[in-house]
């Protein structure tokens, strides 16, 4: 297939972490041998020129205003963009204009199978739009922004968006999105229409062997018993942006050390809150900026728990993150904060799943006290988050794009009915 991507975010130079899971998407399908071209909105730090080839993908990006001026995108996302300097939204006709034309020239150049816009807002709807200009099939692959964007707008202006957005073969990553992007069209009814598919994430071959060997011993039966003290590794990985709830990990983890709980805290990732959380941070709690490659493989590999504090800001809340499955898919065990529907790729929801800073800390101390008291329960719940998310692991999920994108008709789950 020749694919033709539409984004709002999409990695601007080598270890620019913004709309890293998008580009992991285009790439596992041009590893498969499909030909993949993607339009993203310029932004800073974006390579100015001709369209450069990345992972077997052509990226270009799309200039939709002075350079100074293109500042809708990237940073803290376009909500926090827009929340922050409302006259940005001035902006939208001429980026939406820009992603058209570029969109268009692309298939004048070069025909595509499929137009795919990543995120319902702007990614989605322009997909759509340059489908019934050109004839082109379009489907639209949702991500939690993009439905909370729509969702503040004036309700007549969303119904007739999300209507749009159903039009045709739509993703989003949870349950609760799809019956979130009906709400708002209107149209509650058709929710099981929507395929309910997360992006997918790279694992490396590995045991669950823990990186505290030193603390722990095997008797004689080949059983694996604790030794004291041992440290529960706690690591937080994504965008240092406020909806992430990393100052409330800081806090939490600050508190149980306090209490005298052997804790630590590693956070991986970069963005605007970073210096404020660095400057506020205690011991035990350490920042590694961006991680990629073998950096990022040992620190997950390092993990006892992912802890993802979200919370809900102005409405919004978060999807399924990536890093979340990351963790999980080499044995970390995730605690979460609020993220409506992740429930279905934990283990055990009950307390995996935290709704305030109290839920959080027990959730913690749990953890710590099941590695220290019970090693072999806390292996077999990490070995069981493995099996949990195998399914979404590239490259072996792209086949499952792969197909869907060649017949959305089809299910895409067509071999896991229990899903």
């Amino acid at each position: 297939m020749n694919l033709l991507v539409l984004t709002s975010s999409y990695p601007r130079f080598e270890g620019d972490g913004a709309g890293a899971f998008v580009a992991r998407w285009c790439e596992s399908l041009a590893e498969r041998g499909h030909r993949v071209r993607v339009l993203c909105f310029r932004g800073e730090g974006a390579a100015p020129g001709r369209p450069r080839e990345v992972g077997g993908v052509r990226v270009r990006f799309v200039p939709y205003a002075p350079r100074a001026c293109e500042r809708l995108f990237f940073g803290a996302g376009g909500p926090e963009n827009l929340e922050k300097t409302p006259w940005l939204a001035g902006l939208m006709g001429p980026a939406a204009a820009a992603m058209l034309v570029a969109g268009l020239q692309e298939l004048r150049a070069e025909p595509a199978d499929r137009v795919v816009g990543h995120w319902v807002l702007p990614g989605g709807l322009l997909a759509r739009l340059l489908g019934r200009m050109t004839g082109v099939p379009s489907v639209v692959v949702g991500h939690s922004g993009g439905v909370h964007a729509l969702g503040r707008l004036p309700r007549r202006v969303a119904r007739a968006l999300a209507c749009e957005v159903l039009a045709g073969p739509v993703t989003m990553s949870s349950e609760v999105l799809a019956s979130r992007l009906c709400e708002l069209a209107e149209r509650p009814g058709e929710a099981a229409a929507v395929v309910v598919a997360p992006m997918g994430y790279d694992a490396p071959d590995c045991q669950t062997q823990h990186a505290d060997h030193d603390e722990r011993a095997v008797d004689g039966e080949g059983h694996v018993r604790s030794q004291s003290p041992v440290t529960l590794r706690v690591g937080f990985m994504g965008r240092l942006v406020p909806i992430k709830g990393v100052d409330r990990a800081i806090a939490i983890v600050e508190k149980l050390r306090s209490a005298g709980v052997p804790v630590t805290l590693t956070i991986a990732g970069d963005g605007p809150e970073r210096r404020g959380l660095e400057a506020r941070a205690g011991q035990g709690i350490a920042f590694l900026g961006h991680v990629s490659g073998a950096e990022k493989s040992a620190f997950l590999k390092g993990l006892d728990v992912m802890l993802l504090p979200s919370h809900r800001l102005n409405g919004r809340h978060e999807g399924l993150p990536v890093s979340l499955l990351e963790a999980a898919g080499v044995g970390a065990l995730p605690v979460v904060g609020e993220m409506p529907g992740v429930e279905r790729w934990l283990v055990e929801p009950g307390w995996q799943v935290a709704q305030n800073d109290i839920e959080l800390r027990a959730a913690l101390q749990r953890a710590a006290r099941v590695k220290a008291e019970d090693p072999d329960g806390f292996e077999a719940l990490r070995q069981a988050s493995r099996r949990r998310v195998e399914r979404l692991r590239w490259p072996d999920y792209s086949a499952r794009w792969e197909r869907w994108l060649h017949a959305p008709a089809r299910s895409f789950w067509d071999d896991d009915a229990d899903l």
